[in-house]
């Protein structure tokens, strides 16, 4: 699990970060990163990134790095602000 949270926070910027791209540097399929992710931790791999995304969000907007929750919606990886503050 330490891996998979380590590759999410190193690419949490990247906007096209994806399950298959995510898979591929894991060395797995998209099925078994699924059945792997669902079975450690409870979630889909797209719920853990954007879990690990929006954990990451709280923590910047605490520590107050960013003056608008627009900037912390693009430093997480967000591509449109509206759909981060759903």
């Amino acid at each position: 699990m330490g891996k998979v949270e380590e590759l999410v926070r190193k690419n949490i910027a990247n906007t096209v970060f994806s399950i298959p791209f995510m898979a591929n540097e894991l060395a797995m399929t998209e099925r078994s990163l699924q059945r792997q992710l669902k079975k450690v931790a409870g979630l889909t791999p797209k719920q853990y990134i954007q879990e690990i995304r929006l954990n990451e969000a709280r923590q910047l907007l605490e520590e107050r790095r960013y003056t608008t929750v627009t900037k912390v919606a693009y430093a997480i990886g967000f591509t449109d602000p509206k759909t981060f503050s759903f």
